[in-house]
């Protein structure tokens, strides 16, 4: 390593949260944050999170040609039409996914996060 470089490199590395978009994993979620140049393993320490809401069916077919992994994730899905009501379902999926979410920010991680990343549903 030059000096240079001894001297943009962190002490430490940063950790970065990454949270992929609806029906989304963390495939699809590297490629793009490989795009935002946080490849770097010397600087990035990338930790993926997928949401609780499984699913089989991609947000586009493009990610499944792009994924090994077979499975899709949503932070929250939304109902089907003929479903909708005043939208309390909506909000209680989305109380349950900030709680997944803090449950694993706060409780399973005694290192904490520099940064978080998210993309569409996850952000």
């Amino acid at each position: 390593m030059t000096s240079q470089e001894d001297s943009i490199a962190p002490r430490r590395r940063y950790r970065l949260l990454c949270l992929h978009g609806w029906r989304s994993n963390a495939e699809i979620t590297e490629l793009q944050a490989l795009n935002l140049q946080f490849n770097d393993k010397k600087i990035w320490d990338l930790d993926h999170l997928h949401g609780p809401v499984a699913s089989n069916h991609p947000a586009s077919p493009i990610m499944k040609l792009l994924s090994r992994d077979e499975t899709f994730y949503a932070w929250f899905d939304k109902p089907p039409p003929s479903m909708e009501n005043d939208g309390s379902s909506n909000l209680k999926q989305l109380i349950r996914a900030l709680h997944f979410l803090l449950d694993h920010v706060y409780l399973k991680n005694d290192e904490g996060y520099d940064a978080v990343f998210g993309f569409s549903q996850g952000a």
